[in-house]
């Protein structure tokens, strides 16, 4: 039996049946190397767990306190009639982290019937600890699409050959996110991530996973929900602690898990 893995009192790669604020107490200071964050937008779906909001200003300050100088945080929000989190989540984040960017999900399909325009994305915001020392991996900043066959190489400068050099042949990745589609979220039975009511796509999870951190970091999902974020670290080789509130949730989350461990068992 493997020998497990701890961080303070808790056990790494392991989800947690706690309200995410008390969990997060019980990690040690400057051990987290990436949050990737999916709370209640708050009155958007018809489930007990989005009436309340405990994206809190002390739950902000225990994000600070346990990640490291090198730590990104994303959170997931949305900006529309039906939710403001992005107006709300924004000023608590800027009481303790440095803003870099709203990265905005371009989904395939359009949500509600209501008079106006069809609601079509989803906001993601990136902080970090410190604007100096944050991590980013270049190598994983770029997206599956080619440049054109006369962009890859040096740039030209009025026809000559400048110093810069363009690192790869595909297109760097934008702070808009078109390529992700939400198209397997479905009713399917097999579908495990689909019974949640607001599952994200691992590809996005697995994108933010690869450009902060390293095999052997420590990812911290707050949120687990159906184990998205979770089954992206567990896949890369990175280590998660993890808090759920619904039972119903973790065991889903647990069965996605044991279906990577199964994969990387038969490879």
């Amino acid at each position: 039996m493997a020998e497990k893995k701890l961080l303070g009192s808790l056990e790494l790669n392991r989800i947690y049946q706690i309200d995410c604020l008390e969990g997060v107490k019980l990690i040690p200071d400057n051990s987290i190397d990436l949050i990737i964050a999916d709370p209640p937008y708050t009155n958007v779906v018809n489930a007990e767990w989005d009436r309340t909001n405990p994206f809190t200003e002390e739950l902000v300050r225990e994000f600070y306190r346990v990640c490291k100088d090198s730590a990104s945080i994303y959170v997931w929000c949305g900006i529309g009639e039906k939710s403001q989190s992005l107006l709300d989540f924004i000023p608590k984040l800027n009481t303790k982290f440095y803003f870099k960017d709203v990265i905005t999900w371009k989904k395939q399909r359009g949500l509600g019937t209501r008079k106006g325009w069809l609601y079509t994305r989803e906001e993601l915001l990136w902080y970090v600890k410190d604007n100096k020392k944050f991590k980013w991996i270049q190598e994983f900043q770029y997206s599956d699409e080619k440049r054109g066959k006369n962009s890859y190489g040096y740039k030209l400068t009025n026809g000559k050959r400048a110093d810069e050099y363009i690192k790869s042949e595909y297109k760097r990745l934008a702070n808009v996110w078109t390529d992700i589609s939400e198209a397997t979220f479905n009713t399917s039975k097999n579908n495990l991530a689909s019974k949640h009511l607001t599952p994200k796509p691992e590809k996005a999870a697995e994108r933010l996973v690869k450009v902060h951190t390293h095999p052997g970091d420590i990812v911290l999902v707050p949120f687990c929900g159906s184990g998205t974020e979770c089954v992206a670290a567990s896949r890369l080789n990175r280590n998660f602690i993890s808090f759920e509130i619904s039972r119903e949730y973790i065991e889903i989350a647990n069965k996605r898990l044991e279906a990577v461990h199964s994969e990387e068992a038969t490879e």
